[in-house]
């Protein structure tokens, strides 16, 4: 797998010098999210860490004529937007991964890339070395994928870009602008309190790994359901090229008293105060609407962490009773009498059926935890080892 380089330097180019576009002189950029949408990053808390949420947009560069393109850079910004109009904060461009950005596939050559600006929201990308800046020879192609971190408010997330080069050896002949911009939506939590029953986020390898509903990585009164999805560090995409080093993570969560139930969700276990709850858990390859999903290798399970506050849980309920009523369907619909069992050294998840395990195998797979806002609250926790994703669990 090759990442692309950081390089010292931030190339001045103007292009507004540039003439007119040669359509065999390409260049594309499109999200890779699906839906086009990512949710807010979130502080970090006294009780949690921080979530970063991931933008991802793919960009393709070609040079299909019989010319060298040099001096050929690709510049790009963020800005956010509320309500239409930019607003302060702002959408950096990740580079806590072995750089800046990440190639779709490997290929022969690598565009060297820079982060620059106040707030780290300006990415210039050089193709080729070359005693000009940069070549673009005949035949080249680069394909490779810019990661934004999501800001903390606002409605749109807009990366601006422009690319353009010059043909042929000599200083004249500027050619082939381009200038577009990308828009991804961006979910509000404040709006009908969507982070806390939806998450979604590019996930890279070497970036985050875990997604969350939630404000504060945990239940709390105000907040009483939590998902937490842990990938780990070996996930990978059955169908994807093997090193390919990302997967798009949805969390939806879904209960009898939200807007539009689904009927499944009619029958209420009264532990749960007659509050029935279904969280569905997506880990998917972006690159295609119908992609292949996530499935665990070589001992590389999903763990699902599922959080409950006092305030929903009926008086007088067994934290063991409360264990032994969630259950899984593969279709999200016909969960029937499929209660998840406890995994064991002769029960482990197999493709669709998972088990009741924490990550550590030798503590409890469920556990009262005490809730550090009310010293009279609690909060349960069990969690659920998948072997693939798409699992649909209930309570």
């Amino acid at each position: 797998m090759n990442y692309l380089k950081l390089v010292p330097v931030l190339l001045a180019v103007s292009f507004g010098a540039w003439a007119q576009q040669d359509p065999r002189i390409n260049a594309t950029v499109v999200s890779k999210l699906v839906p086009n949408e990512v949710s807010l990053s979130r502080v970090s808390t006294a009780k949690s860490k921080e979530f970063i949420g991931q933008a991802a947009f793919m960009v393709t560069v070609s040079n299909n004529t019989t010319n060298v393109l040099n001096r050929t850079t690709f510049t790009a910004s963020t800005a956010v937007l509320k309500a239409g109009s930019p607003i302060s904060d702002v959408a950096p461009f990740d580079s806590r991964g072995a750089g800046p950005t990440i190639l779709v596939y490997p290929l022969d050559k690598s565009p060297d890339c820079v982060i620059s600006g106040v707030d780290s929201n300006a990415l210039t990308c050089v193709f080729g070395g070359g005693p000009s800046g940069g070549t673009l020879n005949p035949g080249d192609r680069f394909v490779f994928i810019v990661l934004v971190q999501s800001p903390k408010a606002g409605d749109v997330l807009n990366l601006n870009w422009q690319f353009g080069g010059f043909e042929g050896s000599g200083v004249g002949n500027g050619c082939c602008a381009q200038v577009g911009t990308v828009s991804t939506t961006l979910v509000d939590p404040v709006l009908a309190d969507s982070v806390k029953t939806h998450v979604q986020s590019f996930v890279a390898r070497d970036t985050i790994t875990s997604v969350f509903t939630g404000v504060d990585r945990g239940a709390t009164k105000d907040d009483p359901r939590v998902t937490i999805a842990d990938l780990g560090s070996g996930f990978t995409v059955p169908g994807q090229v093997a090193s390919t080093p990302y997967v798009q993570s949805i969390i939806d969560e879904k209960s009898n008293n939200s807007t539009n139930p689904p009927p499944e969700l009619s029958s209420c276990n009264p532990s749960d105060k007659n509050v029935c709850w279904k969280s569905q858990v997506t880990i998917q390859d972006p690159n295609t609407e119908v992609g292949a999903k996530w499935s665990g290798i070589d001992g590389n399970f999903l763990y699902i962490t599922l959080e409950r506050h006092s305030s929903i849980i009926k008086g007088g309920t067994k934290l063991t009773d409360y264990a032994n009523g969630f259950y899984y369907s593969s279709d999200g619909v016909s969960f029937g009498n499929n209660p998840i069992p406890f995994c064991s050294s002769s029960l482990q998840p197999v493709s669709g059926i998972p088990c009741l395990e924490a990550k550590d195998p030798t503590k409890p797979a469920c556990v009262e935890l005490p809730d550090p806002t009310k010293a009279s609250a609690f909060v349960w926790r069990c969690t659920v080892k998948a072997r693939d994703n798409g699992v649909y669990l209930r309570r």
